[in-house]
């Protein structure tokens, strides 16, 4: 019966260790996630959740090596079940144009660069006399 007691307080205690790590909540995963791409000097715009352990990286990033990267250090961090990297990688020309064809005027219209203010254009070669 003695021995019986001790086998059960040690089942508790082997038991309650084991699930601290396993049953971290969403939000301590987040936040370690989050810590550990801020200490490592991740660059990018990334937004982390987490649903039963699983991550969800998005976002951007520069390039495909830093959407690795951010993966790799999601999957270290403590509770992590599983990494979605749904990261988008973007290049710095990656910025919307404006439609051509849209007068001077127009909200997003670039004036070409012989324009005078008030939309009088001069030639190429100046003022003709």
């Amino acid at each position: 019966m003695k021995h019986l007691a001790t086998i059960a307080a040690l089942a508790a205690i082997v038991g309650a260790s084991a699930c601290t790590e396993s049953s971290r909540s969403d939000p301590m995963i987040t936040t370690n996630v989050k810590t550990e791409l801020t200490d490592q000097h991740v660059p990018g715009n990334i937004a982390v959740t987490t649903d039963n352990g699983v991550v969800t990286l998005t976002g951007s990033v520069p390039d495909e090596q830093v959407k690795t990267r951010a993966e790799g250090i999601a999957k270290t961090a403590s509770g992590v079940k599983y990494v979605v990297n749904d990261l988008r990688t973007t290049m710095a020309g990656d910025a919307p144009l404006p439609p051509p064809n849209l007068p001077p005027s127009a909200p997003g219209a670039i004036a070409p660069q012989n324009a005078l203010p008030g939309g009088t254009n001069v030639p190429p070669n100046g003022p003709s006399e």
